[in-house]
């Protein structure tokens, strides 16, 4: 989640320093303003299902650890093993969970340890949702100016 974060970040800064000594400060290139503009949805967008995803692991959690804390198992439970396929799995009482820390490698947890990670993750990801959707504020504001100054451009030629 940070690493493409970072990368769009440090190449839309890259854009525009370029921009800024290319054109001494001048019109934008909508084109580019465009592209900026779209790779931040998508990357809000991913976001967001990260975040959808990470909270419906938390809600299982604490439906789990709600049913360990009543001394209730859950006779069978489908497990998802992959988009496509899941596990029938019989007799369920977790006292510990697999969490994913990245790279394909998981740490044995406790069911308060992982909803607490879930917890830092859900957050850390608002944040950065936050971070994106006010930078696709300000980039929308600046496509807006270019788009009036582009059509102030096709007016003054069209005139001539």
């Amino acid at each position: 989640m940070r690493y493409n974060l970072t990368y769009l970040r440090e190449s839309y800064l890259r854009w525009e320093e370029k921009r800024l000594s290319s054109s001494g400060g001048g019109s934008e290139d909508l084109e580019t303003l465009s592209a900026v503009y779209r790779a931040l949805i998508d990357e809000a967008n991913r976001l967001n299902m990260i975040i959808n995803d990470l909270v419906k692991s938390k809600e299982t959690l604490r439906s789990l650890k709600s049913l360990r804390d009543k001394k209730e198992g859950v006779d069978r439970m489908i497990v998802p093993a992959g988009s496509f396929v899941g596990l029938i799995v019989n007799n369920v009482n977790p006292e510990k969970v697999l969490v994913l820390l990245g790279s394909n490698v998981y740490a044995e947890m406790s069911l308060e340890r992982a909803i607490e990670e879930l917890d830092s993750r859900i957050e850390q990801g608002q944040k950065a949702l936050e971070s994106i959707q006010s930078q696709i504020s300000q980039l929308e504001e600046r496509i807006n100016i270019a788009m009036r100054k582009a059509q102030k451009g096709t007016k003054t030629k069209s005139s001539s």
